[in-house]
């Protein structure tokens, strides 16, 4: 863990503001990740003791729901930690979604948001493994089955996704969406708009995506059949 505290930036349909707890490592690596210095760096190392009596003083601080960010890594000593704290709010699992640790999800977690970054021609291209849609299919199935889809906000359970838009791969949007279309199409997803270009040169054009694009992802996310489209593009470039 790398990080951890009250969190308002998170989406408004969930109960705000959430305690989060940041993880480090990831299964994904994808190549324009924002955190990466952060995620696969050293740090001190947190006993299961300490992560649960923090999770504790989170909700004594406000927190309307317990946030863990990445925590498939740390699965084990995550689930270690859920179970030596006190925790009556919801706990969102905030995962890439990429063979998840469904023993320790599956026990504690009310609300799965999900990343659904791209499909897996472009996902063995930015993240380096070759069945990435695949697998995020089967855990939105697996979630899916356990806690269902939300209901009116604020959200206590069920199934969100996130779709970042990136620059210069619009169209590879369609295979993603089709997909998550033909599982449910009132799933609810995030059509963010929060890439940030990266300090090192990947396969996407080095810039900031445009309004356009932005636009192009939703409707194609409304061509697929999706009926449960969430998003702002406050911070798109013109």
């Amino acid at each position: 863990m790398y990080s951890a505290g009250l969190h308002y930036g998170e989406e408004v349909e969930l109960p705000l503001p959430v305690g989060a707890l940041f993880f480090r490592g990831c299964r994904v690596n994808c190549a324009f990740c924002s955190d990466a210095k952060d995620v696969f760096s050293s740090g001190p190392c947190y006993s299961p003791e300490s992560v649960g009596e923090l999770i504790n003083a989170l909700q004594l601080a406000g927190a309307r729901a317990i946030d863990l960010v990445n925590p498939d890594s740390c699965a084990k000593w995550v689930g270690q930690a859920l179970s030596k704290a006190k925790i009556p709010i919801p706990v969102i699992w905030n995962t890439h979604g990429y063979r998840i640790n469904k023993s320790v999800a599956g026990l504690w977690t009310d609300i799965y948001l999900i990343d659904i970054k791209f499909s897996d021609q472009l996902g063995s291209v930015l993240s380096h493994v070759n069945d990435y849609l695949t697998q995020c299919l089967h855990t939105i199935e697996w979630a899916l089955e356990r806690v269902g889809e939300p209901n009116e906000p604020p959200w206590h359970a069920g199934v969100m996704l996130r779709y970042l838009v990136m620059p210069g791969v619009v169209d590879d949007a369609a295979t993603v969406f089709k997909a998550v279309a033909a599982i449910s199409p009132t799933i609810p997803v995030h059509i963010m708009d929060q890439y940030i270009v990266p300090d090192r040169p990947v396969y996407l054009p080095e810039r900031q995506i445009l309004r356009e694009e932005y636009d192009a992802v939703w409707r194609i996310a409304q061509d697929a059949g999706l009926t449960r489209l969430f998003g702002d593009g406050h911070h798109l470039i013109a």
